[in-house]
């Protein structure tokens, strides 16, 4: 299930539509001195307006398969008739921008006109990200369909898609509006006839993909929590201190992907970033610019009362003379999680970056002693002392920008 994501900026596009291409209607009074007909207003796309750029996220799957024909090769051979495929994974979907007036011919029902976005959505297993592989290919096109009279319906929806398994698909429907989260119950794959071996985490030698999830148990990303109830994707665990964060995927530029997580509780805490001398003559810089979020469902983060989170940032020189400006003076802070109370245990979605710009010349203004031609750490001052009592953040992107 892909992490919704504000900011996706670093991800390319999958798909693309031809620049001149724009779907319409062919005329028929070409050569006639008949008036042509007034071209047809183009088609609202819906709720499919939000379905723009490219989105990149990680997931958990599982499925039975069968396994009888073409036995599975395991570490522990075990005869069965099925095998439980288990994937972490990396997920990206791309759409292209709008397709233009659908002629959709009828009979009995006057002609429509459709408007839909083509999108790719491919799907990584990364269970052992050393060795990523492909899982899932599926082009598709999503179609608003506006209301007819026979039959008689309202407004619809639908996704074509086609994988390559031979497999294509025409699913339609309707839709509704919700007045906040969508409420997802727990699932379970446990079939009719009762649980398998291999729905037992513990259990390592059963007809499962991996056969062992000792490894994945310890690190807490396979759980049988998990197994239970694959919404559980959310959850804190105090063995992944990256929880709710869109994570780079294979191919990504894995210096571009860094970042990291820290949290306190009542107490004073500083993390640094070094500035090598030779990059430490901030002069010509305008703004130091980062990314932060507070950590979805941890334990520093879901404590009432809910809200902003402030914390002090600082520029330290050769000479030791530091300069700190706490980020509420530019107006509220960093905001607490999505309360969103499904897919596991707490409250909270996706971690949400905001990005935070400081100008540089403001920690000049605080601090007059403060040389920016020798500037060697930017510090992030939290606690008590310097904002919120408690809290978890994320951190990424942190940089020195000329504009």
């Amino acid at each position: 299930m892909p992490e919704a994501s504000r900011e996706s900026g670093a991800l390319t596009p999958a798909l693309f539509l031809p620049g001149d291409f724009e779907f319409g209607e062919v005329p028929s009074t070409e050569g006639s001195t008949q008036a042509p007909p007034p071209s047809p207003q183009v088609p609202s796309l819906g709720p499919l307006a939000a379905f723009t750029g490219t989105w990149h996220g990680h997931g958990f799957n599982q499925i039975f398969r069968p396994d009888s024909g073409s036995p599975t090769k395991l570490p522990i051979p075990v005869r069965s008739d099925n095998l439980l495929e288990l994937n972490l994974v990396s997920q990206t979907l791309s759409f292209t921008r709008p397709i233009g007036t659908v002629p959709n011919r009828g009979e009995d029902q006057p002609d429509i006109f459709l408007n839909g976005v083509g999108y790719l959505l491919t799907v990584t297993d990364i269970t052992h990200p050393a060795k990523p592989i492909g899982i899932h290919f599926e082009p598709g096109v999503w179609m608003n369909v506006p209301a007819t009279t026979d039959p008689p319906e309202g407004n619809t929806l639908v996704r074509m898609a086609s994988i390559p398994h031979g497999t294509t698909l025409n699913a339609q429907g309707t839709f509704r509006t919700f007045s906040g989260p969508p409420s997802i119950p727990p699932v379970s794959i446990t079939p009719d006839i009762g649980r398998f071996p291999s729905q037992t985490a513990s259990d390592s030698r059963t007809a499962r993909i991996p056969q062992d999830l000792a490894p994945f148990i310890k690190k807490g990303s396979i759980t049988q929590a998990i197994l239970d109830d694959p919404n559980t994707v959310f959850t804190y665990s105090a063995a992944e201190v990256m929880n709710g964060m869109t994570h780079a995927g294979p191919g990504d530029n894995a210096p571009g992907t860094r970042g990291c997580s820290f949290g306190w509780n009542n107490t004073d805490k500083v993390y640094q970033q070094q500035v090598l001398p030779a990059l430490g003559d901030l002069r010509a810089f305008k703004k130091l610019s980062f990314r932060a979020c507070q950590m979805t469902r941890d334990v520093n983060t879901t404590p009432a009362p809910l809200g902003d989170l402030v914390f002090g940032v600082a520029l330290v020189d050769a000479a030791g003379v530091a300069s700190e400006i706490n980020i509420g003076a530019y107006g509220g802070g960093i905001e607490e999680p999505y309360q969103r109370t499904v897919c596991g245990t707490g409250a909270g979605w996706g971690n949400e970056f905001e990005t935070i710009r400081i100008p540089v010349e403001d920690f000049q203004r605080v601090e007059r002693a403060l040389d920016l031609r020798t500037i060697r750490w930017v510090e992030f001052r939290v606690g008590p002392a310097h904002g919120s009592t408690i809290g978890r953040i994320g951190l990424d992107d942190i940089e020195f920008t000329r504009d």
